[in-house]
């Protein structure tokens, strides 16, 4: 249900990005590749658990928490 009412707020699971206030996260988040920045999507706004993301992705749950810490890296650099 989640997953809808997020496809209502935005036309694109990574419009969000758009509404993001502070230029520089945005530039971070705008070169993510699409599907880094879906993840990132489902897991911060959508609010999916870790658990729930590695069933979605057919991946065990370390693996999404490494994809998760790998995009968080990406996002912190130059801060």
């Amino acid at each position: 249900q989640l997953s809808v009412a997020f496809s209502i707020w935005w036309n694109d699971p990574c419009d969000w990005v758009e509404d993001i206030d502070n230029s520089f996260l945005a530039e971070k988040l705008k070169k993510l590749s699409r599907s880094d920045l879906e993840l990132l999507s489902k897991y911060v706004v959508v609010g999916y658990s870790q658990t729930e993301l590695a069933q979605q992705y057919g991946i065990s749950q370390k693996n999404i928490q490494k994809k998760l810490q790998r995009i968080i890296k990406i996002l912190r650099q130059g801060v």
